[in-house]
């Protein structure tokens, strides 16, 4: 017996992980690289589009263009890498251009990637026309700009030139005289004979970054007629805006030009509550903010002055924001949930302004008119809640709520794509394999087996612990652990091995013990009970007043409290003193204290030269008598022993004296 219960003891094991096989296992696919958010091409080019996603069993991947399904067999315009992930645009036109956007589909469930847009880089050919323009010498004017296609925007800048065919052209300088606006408009806070150059042409340059080409256009000829120069103060040229939109994370300017003579000096004001220095070009004409804040929101103030004047212009910016998810719990989040449950997804992306949000179920757009059973949105659109999840979904619209979902936020600056999957589980259950109560004798040797399983979901493993219930607090239990008398074998057994006369053991070892298992998601637990005959199991010990000592002191240190407050209540009151009425007597025999006191301040106490007055006492050794019916007599401030004034003709503390003798009487 000694040597088998060794052997086992040396195989326990203290938690029991039931590997199940990992069949049927089953997650929706999801996208982990989606094809490139914009792409601007040149034509001819070879795009290649990338998606790739990751699920359980075979993903088949479908491209869309405008919402329309491509044909991938078209082998004359397409190349198809491997599954179909990755598909090349072999030479890309004009016709090309478009919303392109992959979907995954497999048998449990379709998620969508995010949309690429492709443009073809372009930059056209303006006319050669060379227009004509006069201006008076000293007057403010401006050469416009003409309209010239182009795809990305072009960065303008202006030349001189002898003719259009020049190839050796001289570039316009910009100062306080001369700006130019971001339309490409040319400003001259006022003319001077110069800018005739000599009869040559003003030429607006505009360069393709993309495209690395540079195409001229608005050609200008100035004539300047001489007048007298007359000096006049700042007048606004351009913005005409006041209110500019700056969005987080994006690049703004703000540009102020004033037409003036002489030309104006500049200077800007920002928002106290700005927590950086903006930068400025060399002239201060224009303010650049990099990635935008929305601290930067607020009132900017450009002010021009010359000899002649000021003036000032205010722009605002006004900060807003594309959508975007703050944290991770904002978006939709792969969810396991065990059959029954209730699970919600969210979708609260910050943007301004307000962002619409569209939900989807496995590629396909859910709305408050089709949405499927146990399915329903929160009032702001923000939330998706699922009702009473299963897996093989019976009597309903579908079979099962396994499925991908996802949440499209976007406002006028972008949008955000949010995806999640719902996988649902089936629910652990304990399963007893023995017995579920054991009865033994106190001199009996034996072995007790108590041995449980647990079924769980095919795609988890389930581990199963022993525990010990509290017989004092039965919903509290403990982890069981090995010893010569308790020992762990596989496949959720507990074996308890004691030997003869060991009844103290018995009873140490006897009470509740619990079957747990759980595979992370969902749990479950089987009790079993060990008694011995003709011996009570322990059960939850009775409150007794030993276990409340806690309340009986706080209680006799407030009745303490309390009695001491009152000690000292008594003592103030009998130590306090009586109250002296003699500013009241003043008051009554038509005397005024304070104005006194305010008119003569404090006086000694001059001894006088003549006869006491009636009713006083001119010395301590007068026999003079004091008349209670005299004006002024002490009589009428209380019981007073005239006798009984201190050498100084004070009465202090012969009157308390009187009055504790009253008391004591």
């Amino acid at each position: 017996m000694l040597k088998i219960r060794e052997l086992l003891f040396v195989s326990f094991i203290t938690w029991i992980v039931v590997t199940k096989a990992q069949t049927d296992v089953r997650l929706p696919p999801s996208i982990t690289r989606s094809p490139k958010a914009e792409f601007i091409y040149r034509r001819d080019e070879r795009i290649p589009l990338e998606c790739q996603a990751t699920g359980t069993g075979k993903l088949q991947y479908e491209w869309f263009k405008n919402d329309g399904q491509m044909n991938l067999n078209d082998l004359s315009q397409l190349e198809v890498i491997g599954d179909g992930s990755t598909v090349i645009i072999k030479s890309a036109g004009k016709s090309d251009e478009g919303f392109y956007q992959c979907s995954v589909n497999s048998a449990h469930g379709k998620v969508l990637s995010e949309t690429s847009y492709l443009q073809l880089a372009t930059i056209d050919t303006g006319s050669k026309e060379i227009l004509e323009q006069t201006v008076l010498e000293g007057q403010p004017f401006v050469i416009k700009a003409q309209p010239q296609k182009s795809f990305p925007r072009p960065i303008y800048s202006w030349e001189t030139a002898k003719t259009i065919e020049d190839t050796q052209p001289q570039r316009v300088p910009l100062n306080k005289r001369v700006q130019m606006d971001e339309f490409g408009n040319l400003y001259f806070a006022f003319a001077m004979l110069s800018d005739s150059i000599g009869g040559n042409i003003y030429k607006l340059v505009s360069f393709n970054q993309y495209l690395d080409q540079t195409l001229g256009g608005s050609y200008t000829r100035i004539t300047v007629t001489p007048a007298s120069l007359q000096s006049f103060a700042p007048t606004l040229a351009f913005p005409s805006l006041v209110t500019y939109v700056g969005v987080v994370g994006r690049n703004i300017s703000l540009h102020c030009f004033y037409s003036a003579n002489p030309e104006a000096q500049y200077s800007w004001s920002v928002p106290n509550h700005m927590l950086r220095t903006p930068e400025y070009n060399a002239d201060k004409t224009r303010l650049f903010i990099r990635d935008i804040k929305p601290t930067d929101q607020g009132n900017y103030v450009c002010t021009a002055s010359n000899s002649k004047g000021t003036s000032q212009q205010t722009l605002q910016i006004e900060v807003q924001s594309a959508p975007v998810f703050r944290q991770p719990k904002d978006r939709p989040q792969n969810v396991n949930a065990t059959e029954g449950q209730m699970v919600t997804f969210n979708c609260a992306a910050d943007a301004i302004p307000e962002a619409r949000v569209v939900w989807y179920k496995d590629g396909v757009v859910l709305d408050r008119s089709n949405m499927p059973r146990r399915m329903h949105f929160s009032k702001d659109n923000r939330n998706l809640t699922i009702d009473r999840v299963c897996r093989d979904c019976y009597n309903e619209d579908r079979r099962t709520d396994l499925m991908v979902v996802q949440c499209n936020v976007s406002n006028k600056h972008g949008y955000v794509l949010g995806s999640g999957y719902l996988n649902v589980l089936v629910k652990t259950v304990v399963t007893a394999m023995s017995e579920d109560r054991v009865e033994v004798k106190p001199d009996e040797v034996r072995t007790v087996t108590f041995q449980c399983t647990a079924t769980s979901d095919p795609s988890t493993p389930v581990g199963i612990e022993w525990r010990k219930i509290n017989p004092n607090d039965p919903d509290y239990d403990y982890p069981v652990y090995p010893d010569n008398r308790i020992i762990f074998v596989s496949e959720g057994q507990l074996m308890i091995v004691v030997e003869q006369n060991t009844t103290d053991k018995w009873t140490e070892l006897m009470g509740q013990y619990r079957c747990r298992a759980n595979n992370s998601y969902s749990w479950d637990f089987k009790t079993f009970t060990l008694v011995i005959e003709n011996v009570a199991l322990p059960g939850p010990r009775r409150a007794g007043l030993d276990q409340f000592w806690w309340i009986f002191l706080i209680l006799a240190l407030l009745l303490l409290l309390l009695i001491l407050l009152l000690c000292c209540c008594i003592y103030c009151q009998r130590n306090r003193g009586d109250s002296y009425p003699v500013d009241e007597k003043e008051r009554n025999n038509g005397n005024d204290p304070e104005r006194e006191l305010k008119d003569k301040g404090f006086q000694d106490y001059q001894r006088p030269e003549g006869q006491p007055l009636r009713g006083s006492r001119g010395s301590l050794g007068s026999s003079a008598k004091m008349n209670s019916d005299d004006e002024g007599s002490l009589n009428e401030y209380g019981d007073v022993d005239p006798n009984k004034f201190n050498e100084d003709g004070s009465f202090v503390g012969v009157y308390a004296n009187t009055a504790d003798r009253k008391r004591t009487k």
